[in-house]
């Protein structure tokens, strides 16, 4: 059974002999907190690898079927569906169009399947 003398901060086992200091948690926890902010720099600096589709030909796909269907939302749809599964196949892409809902969150307007 461990025994403590507090005027001088000695832990002292009585059947060992031995003293030491009570440690501190804090070395280890700023580690664990640099090692996490590392693999969170690493892993945010990698992260388009796992992306799907490439923001820039998907902000020209849009823009083109703007163009070329100004008033026309359906066959702005139309166009973005048929040219993503033409390029990149159904397998990502939902083809039916009649379920695709525009969404207006944040201010940026854009559409989720």
């Amino acid at each position: 059974m461990p025994t403590s003398d507090s005027t001088v901060g000695v832990v002292r086992t009585k059947a060992a002999g031995l003293e030491r200091q009570p440690s501190s948690q804090w070395p280890k926890y700023v580690i664990i907190l640099t090692l996490l902010s590392a693999l969170y720099h690493i892993l945010d600096g990698i992260k388009e690898r796992w992306y799907i589709f490439d923001p820039t030909e998907l902000h020209d796909l849009a823009k083109a079927a703007i163009a070329r269907n100004p008033d026309n939302t359906t066959l702005i749809v139309s166009h973005i569906v048929s040219e993503l599964i033409e390029k990149h196949g159904i397998k990502h892409i939902n083809p039916r169009e009649d379920e695709w809902v525009f969404s207006n969150a944040g201010g940026a307007m854009g559409q989720v399947d």
